[in-house]
């Protein structure tokens, strides 16, 4: 990822070559939510400010659950299981609600 990336940007890497980035046998999407958050510990620790729309419960998981009728309490992986309950349908999906998200996103989502 280049010097001014931001999350999406890894995603992107991340949806080309998943591969790289899990086992077969692990719940992906799972993962990826940690991995997720990780990136943003690591962004606040580093006192780095990211100026897209947020991936983190507060952001996306409110919108994603507010579109699919589901508490977001549980997180962006909750709802998504519960829409998709396949594993590797619920990891493609995550790409298309990211996508969708990203491009309907409003200035109150973006990172304070």
């Amino acid at each position: 990822m280049s010097k001014n990336g931001n999350i999406y940007d890894w995603l992107d890497q991340v949806r080309k070559r998943p591969s790289m980035y899990f086992r077969d046998e692990e719940d992906k999407l799972a993962t990826l939510e940690k991995m997720v958050f990780g990136y943003y510990a690591a962004l606040f620790e580093h006192g780095i400010k990211e100026t897209v729309p947020r991936l983190d419960r507060s952001h996306f998981a409110e919108w994603l659950g507010e579109n699919a009728k589901i508490s977001s309490a549980l997180g962006w992986c909750y709802i998504i299981n519960q829409m998709h309950p396949n594993p590797e349908e619920a990891f493609d999906k995550f790409f298309e609600y990211i996508e969708e998200y990203r491009n309907h996103s409003s200035n109150d989502f973006v990172s304070k």
